[in-house]
């Protein structure tokens, strides 16, 4: 579903220069396209798809909106797991704590600021800073399945593989504008993959014996295994 909106989001951005004007051309395309995917609504979800969506989670430990809620916090939490992945922070099952309001915890509303203003960054640059913002548009379009109302799992590191490759690259396209001596930009290269060559290896070392992958797992997040 997802692949269809992104090849026509690159195709819009770098091989049509953003014309509003072939999007106006389009439009009966993207018309039988959203009719096509209605249909697929109707035949897995029932004749009540939103209904269906919205209910969901009424068997979890969470509500659909405390989901979407806590979702903000999460996808703040992958971004920060792309820039600083210790496995000391990474683990297979989490225990991640519910949002019950947008300020409940706090930093449900803190997060919710960070991809507001990341969003609107993506729309404000299209023009002039076009891979950037295609960078950003990719994650977000990327995890929008999981991350939002559909009742799955809170949290899994696995979602971000294919999100976080134009993010990862849009970053580095950035700090290579940062840091302006080439000389420098390469110190800083080689240090980080040095670094997060290290922590794979000790990531690794933890998913190659099963009993010290469910340790790994029982000491992080210890409430999810209490008896």
């Amino acid at each position: 579903m997802i692949l269809p909106v992104v090849v026509f989001l690159y195709e819009w951005y770098f091989f049509q220069d953003l014309s509003w004007q072939w999007i106006r051309k389009k439009i009966p395309w993207l018309l039988g396209a959203s009719v096509i995917v209605l249909f697929w609504f109707f035949v897995y979800l029932g004749k009540n798809p939103l209904a269906n969506i919205l209910h969901s989670c009424d068997n979890r430990e969470f509500s659909t909106g405390e989901r979407l809620l806590t979702e903000l916090r999460v996808v703040v939490h992958y971004i920060s797991l792309m820039l600083y992945p210790n496995p000391n922070r990474l683990t297979f099952d989490y225990d991640f704590p519910i949002s019950t309001s947008l300020i409940h915890p706090l930093s449900t509303l803190g997060s919710f600021l960070i991809l507001t203003v990341l969003f609107a960054a993506a729309l404000y640059t299209s023009r002039k800073e076009r891979f950037l913002s295609f960078c950003i548009l990719w994650f977000f379009v990327n995890l929008i399945i999981e991350s939002t109302v559909i009742c799955v799992e809170i949290i899994y590191e696995h979602r971000t593989y294919l999100p976080s490759a134009f993010l990862v690259s849009g970053i580095t396209a950035l700090l290579y504008r940062v840091i302006r001596n080439s000389k420098n930009a390469t110190i800083f290269c080689v240090t980080v993959t040095i670094l997060f060559s290290y922590w794979t290896i000790v990531r690794n070392a933890t998913w190659r014996d099963q009993i010290v992958f469910w340790e790994d797992n029982v000491s992080k997040s210890p409430a999810r295994y209490a008896p």
